[in-house]
């Protein structure tokens, strides 16, 4: 979602996009990114050169996040993986602890992480992997405190809207950042997602990969840590 005049570096575009900068903007209607990058003062002059020299990739990629090539047709967008690092402060559903356990959901997939016992921070360091199709694709996430005799207790729910780390995958190929740690985007914690504090999106040697703290809802207290990883399918260049 970005058009970019050819002869701007790949690092200052990178530092824009973290900033959030934008000189000169044209739609910002969501699910819409769009950055027009220049070192001209001539807008119309820049625009009509990125126009000329790139007009394939803006055909590609001016879309709503909503629409991805193959989405249609059910075709993979790429394979997630979710580490579930930890959780912090989680609620006592026991006498005096609980015995967590992680239920991610992603479409009709679902995974679970191991039990924890006895613990109210514990640390999973589970990786968990789905196939991504939808490009408005939600990640559902559960806390459960494992029972034997009677039905487990829930311990709160999160969930992660994908799309800004889509629209991030999508804006590597143009920036072409291959090597090194670059952050693309920062997301803020709102009222329509579940951050409990600010989220990063960065290219680490090719891959995209976010770090985010979730906030539990529907009980006291309770966060839970994860990275997320999105890998191209096969055959993609």
């Amino acid at each position: 979602f970005a058009l970019l005049a050819p002869f701007i570096s790949t690092k200052q575009v990178a530092a824009l996009i973290s900033r959030r900068e934008n000189p000169w903007p044209l739609a910002f209607a969501p699910p819409y990114d769009l950055y027009f990058v220049s070192k001209s003062p001539s807008v119309f002059l820049e625009l009509l050169i990125a126009v000329c020299r790139g007009i394939f990739l803006s055909f590609f990629f001016y879309r709503p996040l909503a629409y991805s090539p193959g989405s249609e047709m059910g075709e993979p967008i790429g394979l997630l993986q979710v580490t579930v690092i930890r959780g912090k402060k989680l609620v006592i559903r026991d006498f005096k602890s609980s015995d967590p356990y992680v239920i991610l959901k992603l479409g009709n997939e679902s995974a679970k992480t191991k039990v924890i016992n006895n613990c109210l921070n514990p640390e999973w360091d589970e990786e968990l992997s789905f196939t991504l199709k939808d490009p408005a694709a939600v990640l559902q996430l559960e806390v459960f405190d494992k029972d034997r005799f009677k039905s487990d207790d829930k311990m709160g729910h999160a969930s992660l809207s994908l799309q800004p780390l889509i629209s991030v995958a999508r804006l590597r190929h143009i920036v072409r950042v291959s090597s090194g740690e670059t952050t693309l985007r920062k997301v803020l914690p709102d009222a329509d997602n579940c951050l409990s504090r600010e989220s990063t999106i960065s290219c680490i040697d090719g891959e995209v990969v976010q770090s985010v703290w979730l906030k539990l809802c529907a009980v006291e207290s309770g966060e839970v840590e994860l990275k997320i990883k999105l890998i191209d399918p096969p055959g993609t260049n």
